[in-house]
């Protein structure tokens, strides 16, 4: 009926995890569910920043708060979203940031490149420019060491443009031309668009800092390594006609105004020609590449009227407060009208230029500080999402602290029902064994005569008074041979009064048709037997009785927090769930060390391997073993000796050793309030032992329980927390060690000194 109930209680609790873990599955399988076809996805979230930007924002908050798409992707689409639709470069260039920080950033090279070429750009665009060097360095250095040759051109080539930015005009110049030689390397300047256009890039902001460097004829020689890149570009099929058109009239540009500066009139002439003549000098964005070449060549009434169409599209567009008004618009207005001379309409431009900028200061103020608002608002959401994220990982660390507590009872009541059907079956197995014994050997234990007989009735069941005597001197035999284990066979036989060993064992194996010797040894086996069935009963008694109790304690306190916590009938405040949280916490961790300490035991009685040796030193023992354990109360001193000899090198199971002085350190902790604990530790040469001694001022023991205190189970207090499981495992591990653990009764100071001796 016992081992019936007990498989029931298993299945409750196994029916109990399986619930809670299958519950936690199914919320993991919706989840999965859920972002397989959810709207909640990159391509889904793209195509809507395209017509609904700010749906876009709220459906990305929505997908970071339930975690369905990762945080790279997340930030990723918020810097894109922040720089391209609302031009809030500060907020984006944030974002870009924790991109960057995301773990998957230091395992994904592929990811990292792409998010520094994206940091390197809009540190550029910002104007920080130390800080865009940084990012560009870092993923040169990335590039090189992945062999992406293309990847480190392209960083290169903007390093040179930071560079410049900064006034390092020459090693501009280097940066740029060893990026123009990773291009040509990587052999994509053929046949890949984006690599043949860096590539004409680089040659024409190459040419750029040589004029500015006033290297007027290192420039005329740089056009030819320009012009091979341009007709690079333009044999490739599938290059757009329009960025065609561009770099023609950004090179022509470029090749014009050097020829200007080399007093090559008629050559300029030709290149600024070629501009004007393009279908890009047609378009706004062209007409401000086009201007700047009237003013060179002296065309200024040519450069008003492109200037006045200029002005026209800026006031359709509704763009005449910006940065490109003033300095595509106004500032050419006035260099034009100055240089023809209009002094009074230069004068007005520049006044107007003045207010302007002004005006357009004062308006990127306060858009920066628009932006940093923007980014303490959006940091602060996700504080928020992330602390409701932290309060549903806590809520789900409660429901698993109460599945794993189910599953470690149901794996002791597993532990009880091995041991009980184990138990069970060697007794039979012993019964078995006496039957057998008593059907093959004639009386084997009917050997005790009824010493109440008459002396006349013995006398007439025997022939003679001689027959009588040899009776009553085997029965005296047979009491030693059961209860005497110190004696010989030819000592009983003379005590008993037996001429000679052999008459004995003549006489007794005649009477008894077994030999004197195999009669003590399987009366011992059976005595044996029998204790052993005494001492299993104990055991399983004890187990029941001491882990039913230390498990049924901290189980009825995690249901109880957890109904509270789970039940919608109690408002219950944050402290209070965090109180209820450690409770659950700590009583799950003391089961599962109660469960660990009776495995260890276990484990350590079974397995009859001699335990390995370690090399190490004396000082890195002692400090493990200090190490092993928590920490005293407040109020308790831990003073640890110091070592005569630190690094001597002994040969020892660390680990045995180390768990040793873990549990007598954990014992001395749990009962010393107040005081010190005094932990020595030293090799003695003439015994050849190590001794390891841990003293503390607490409650002591007992002085008649010295050897109670190492049985399982055992406890001179009930009401401490524990099973009474850790001095049993530390006799059990010195005993496998070879050595001995003991109580030194003769310590005088208050407190308990416990000595473990274990051989080098």
């Amino acid at each position: 009926m016992k081992g019936f109930k007990l498989v029931m209680l298993a299945a409750v609790c196994f029916m109990a995890a399986c619930s809670v873990l299958v519950s936690c599955g199914h919320n993991g399988q919706e989840n999965n569910s859920t972002l397989k076809d959810s709207i909640y996805n990159v391509e889904n979230i793209k195509a809507t920043v395209m017509t609904d930007p700010a749906k876009a924002l709220n459906m990305l908050d929505t997908a970071e708060n339930k975690k369905l798409i990762p945080r790279y992707d997340i930030y990723g689409l918020k810097s894109i979203i922040y720089n391209n639709v609302f031009n809030q470069r500060n907020v984006a260039l944030n974002y870009m940031r924790k991109t960057y920080e995301c773990p998957e950033c230091a395992t994904d090279t592929t990811l990292l490149i792409k998010t520094l070429k994206a940091l390197g750009m809009l540190c550029c665009q910002l104007g920080y420019y130390t800080d865009a060097a940084k990012y560009l360095k870092e993923g040169m250095e990335v590039s090189r060491k992945v062999g992406d040759v293309d990847g480190e051109a392209y960083f290169t080539m903007n390093m040179g443009f930071v560079k410049s930015e900064l006034g390092t005009t020459d090693e501009a110049v280097e940066d740029l031309n060893e990026s123009i030689a990773l291009f040509k390397k990587t052999g994509l300047a053929e046949t890949d668009f984006y690599v043949a256009d860096n590539l004409l890039m680089a040659c024409l902001k190459k040419m750029d800092l040589l004029c500015s460097k006033k290297e007027l004829k290192k420039a005329e020689e740089a056009m030819t390594e320009c012009q091979e890149a341009y007709d690079r570009l333009s044999k490739i099929d599938d290059v757009p006609h329009n960025q065609l058109d561009i770099r023609l009239a950004e090179m022509s540009t470029m090749k014009g105004m050097i020829y200007h500066d080399l007093g090559n009139k008629e050559q300029a002439e030709r290149c600024f020609d070629i501009v004007v003549h393009t279908e890009y000098a047609k378009t706004p964005a062209g007409t401000t590449t086009v201007i700047p070449c009237f003013i060179r060549m002296g065309k200024y009434k040519a450069a008003l009227e492109s200037l006045k169409q200029q002005e026209i599209f800026y006031i359709k567009t509704q763009d005449t407060i910006s940065r490109g008004y003033v300095d595509n618009v106004l500032y050419n207005q006035m260099v034009a009208y100055d240089k023809l001379g209009m002094y009074k309409e230069a004068s007005s431009t520049g006044l107007r230029l003045k207010a302007l900028n002004d005006s357009l200061s004062t308006q990127e103020r306060n858009g920066r500080v628009m932006e940093m608002m923007t980014i303490y608002e959006t940091d602060t959401k996700e504080a928020m999402l992330r602390e409701n994220a932290l309060k549903m990982s806590r809520m789900r660390l409660f429901i698993y602290a109460v599945g794993i507590a189910c599953i470690l009872l149901m794996v002791v009541i597993g532990i009880v029902l091995y041991y009980n059907k184990h138990i069970r079956r060697r007794n039979l197995a012993t019964v078995k064994t006496i039957e057998e014994l008593m059907e093959q050997k004639d009386d084997l234990l009917d050997f005790h005569i009824n010493h109440a007989e008459d002396v006349e009735q013995t006398t007439h069941k025997t022939k003679n008074l001689k027959e009588y005597f040899s009776d009553v001197h085997m029965r005296n035999a047979v009491k030693m041979l059961k209860s005497d284990t110190t004696h010989t066979i030819a000592e009983i036989a003379s005590a008993c009064g037996f001429a000679s060993e052999n008459e004995f064992c003549h006489f007794f194996e005649k009477k008894y048709g077994i030999s004197p010797s195999d009669y003590r040894k399987w009366s011992n086996y059976l005595r044996e037997k029998e204790q052993q069935g005494v001492d299993n009963e104990e055991f399983k008694r004890n187990l029941l009785r001491n882990i039913s109790h230390e498990i049924r304690t901290p189980l009825n306190q995690i249901s109880g927090y957890v109904q509270l916590l789970t039940s919608p009938k109690y408002n219950i405040d944050q402290s209070d769930k965090e109180q209820f949280k450690d409770i659950i916490l700590s009583q799950a961790n003391h089961m599962t060390l109660m469960l660990n300490d009776f495995v260890e035991i276990t484990e350590y009685e079974s397995d009859k391997k001699e335990l390995k040796g370690e090399d190490i030193t004396m000082q890195d023992l002692l400090d493990r073993m200090c190490a092993s354990a928590g920490e005293p109360q407040n109020g308790v001193k831990l003073n640890v000796c110091q070592l005569s000899s630190p690094l001597r090198v002994i040969n020892i199971p660390v680990k045995a050793m180390v768990r040793i002085a873990e549990c007598l350190l954990n014992n001395a902790f749990k009962f010393t309030a107040k005081g010190h604990i005094d932990v020595e530790f030293m090799a003695d040469d003439d015994k050849g032992m190590l001794r390891l001694s841990v003293a503390d001022t607490g409650k002591g023991v007992s002085p008649e329980n010295a050897e109670q205190i190492f049985e399982r189970f055992y406890k001179e207090d009930e009401f401490v927390p524990g099973v009474g499981l850790g001095l049993p495992l530390v006799r059990i591990i010195a005993t496998r060690m070879g050595g001995t653990v003991c109580l030194d009764t003769s310590y005088k100071g208050p407190g308990a000194r416990f000595v473990v001796e274990i051989p080098m």
